[in-house]
């Protein structure tokens, strides 16, 4: 559809529902003035202010007359030259979200500048009619475009089931995608066997969203056909694939699972869906790994998660001995631990820095705070707290801890602490805190920064956002008793 006939289009609807008896209704003076700011308002403000106005308004015959002047004139706005004009007249039609507006948005959708908008104000009223214009701008290259024409598409909701899975055969990669995300986000049990039906798609990227498609849906028929995936070309696909079948909770797919645990690349994930399986797992794991033999730490691991009483209290027992080699206790968090083994390891490790990690981990964010809090106050704490970041970190990227830990010890300003904080510059350093170090106030630790500077070749910031930390600032912040 070329512009002029959308333009067209749009006038002929604005000029329709302008004509309705109704229509003569004189606007309040606010609204007037509101109507007036759709150049230079926010589009979300412009709606609000629109639609609470409406809300506001006379008994209900006048309300709805006024209603429809005011669809008459937003329609007729998207024509107006100015694209923020055109945007505030779009996004107020779906706020309103009288269907009156369907058909000149539609036209509208031919409007690359506000595109996006008109999508989702379709979205918003979720009539019927917009789903086959929808479904034909998919192939938009533009990704923040596309965005909001699948979320229209799933905000309609079940009428675009039976087009979308039309498109799951299209002969564009891109659009056989969208559909697979569109229907995974509508998660209608009609699009199950069309979605296995293309888990053998030639597109990586295809596979992979049809695994999450069934995976939203969670229909068990999809459980054995998704088997063969976890051994697919495409590793990231791999790893969905396991992460899928784990979510299912299906026992069918232990045996399989089982079998990657001796693949170090998908261990770890193997592990993990194996242990949100549970119990109905060991049968699997007890042919793969017998009780009278023994196993890689990891296969305990994995044997105690999935409820082995035998492999818990032989993990639980080489905790309290601290017989674990620093290798395997370094990767001992990488792994899923379940509730029961998080807290026997609080409860038995001989290691503190093991006991801390459970802690945390069993706590999540609000006790890990708490954690690092303690251990800026007290010095007896920082090594077992500096143990247990250790052993939460992964190759996947160390955590914030450390670094939280640090600025927390610079706050409180214990002189103790500053041989420990110049080590830790060395263990954990980089060029944010080494220019949180240079700024804080402290001349031990700002020489130590220079001195960090100078050995990796690098120049410190003078930016005062690194002036944040300043040493002791907890202290004085106290108030006076």
């Amino acid at each position: 559809m070329t512009s002029n006939t959308a333009n067209i289009r749009i006038v002929f609807f604005a000029l329709l529902i302008l004509a309705l008896p109704c229509a003569s209704a004189t606007l309040p003076k606010d609204l007037e003035l509101a109507l007036k700011d759709i150049e230079h308002a926010r589009a979300e403000d412009f709606s609000n202010r629109i639609v609470q106005i409406i809300a506001d308004g006379p008994e209900p015959v006048a309300k709805e007359a006024i209603k429809t002047q005011i669809i008459g004139w937003l329609i007729a706005k998207l024509s107006d030259g100015k694209e923020k004009v055109r945007y505030n007249a779009v996004a107020a039609l779906g706020v309103i979200g009288s269907t009156k507006a369907v058909e000149p948005l539609i036209a509208q959708l031919a409007d690359e500048d506000v595109r996006s908008c008109v999508a989702s104000a379709l979205g918003k009223i979720g009539d019927t009619r917009a789903v086959s214009p929808l479904i034909a701008l998919l192939s938009d290259k533009d990704k923040i475009t596309k965005f909001w024409l699948e979320d229209a598409l799933i905000a309609i909701g079940k009428p675009s089931v039976e087009p979308m899975i039309a498109k799951l055969s299209d002969k564009d990669s891109d659009i056989r995608e969208s559909a697979a995300r569109v229907l995974g986000r509508i998660s209608d049990p009609r699009a199950v066997a069309p979605l296995i039906a293309e888990l053998g798609d030639r597109n990586n990227h295809v596979r992979y969203y049809v695994i999450e498609a069934l995976g939203k849906i969670g229909d068990i028929r999809a459980v054995e056909p998704l088997i063969p995936r976890i051994n697919d070309r495409d590793s990231t696909v791999c790893y969905h694939a396991i992460e899928v079948l784990g979510n299912m909770k299906d026992v069918r797919a232990a045996g399989a699972l089982v079998t990657l645990l001796h693949n170090e690349k998908f261990r770890r994930v193997a592990a993990d869906a194996l242990a949100k399986i549970g119990p109905p797992s060991l049968n699997a794991l007890h042919a793969a790994y017998p009780k009278e033999k023994t196993h890689p730490y990891w296969a305990d691991l994995v044997l105690a998660n999935c409820g082995d009483n035998d492999a818990l209290t032989g993990v639980v027992t080489k905790l309290a001995e601290d017989t674990y080699p620093t290798d395997e206790k370094k990767t001992l968090f990488s792994y899923y631990l379940s509730p029961a083994l998080l807290l026997q390891i609080e409860g038995s490790a001989k290691d503190a820095g093991l006991r801390i990690a459970a802690q945390a981990t069993r706590g999540g964010k609000q006790e890990w705070n708490q954690i690092l809090n303690a251990a800026a106050d007290n010095l007896e704490l920082l090594e077992p707290t500096l143990s247990a970041i250790a052993y939460t970190e992964t190759e996947f990227g160390r955590t914030s801890h450390a670094d939280d830990l640090i600025e927390l010890c610079i706050q409180h300003g214990n002189d103790r602490y500053i041989p420990k904080l110049v080590g830790l510059l060395d263990r954990y350093g980089d060029y944010r805190l080494a220019s949180i170090f240079l700024h804080c106030g402290q001349n031990d630790l700002a020489n130590a920064a220079r001195a960090w500077a100078k050995r990796n070749h690098e120049t410190l910031s003078r930016d005062p956002v690194f002036a944040s930390e300043r040493w002791g600032d907890i202290k004085r912040k106290q108030p006076d008793l």
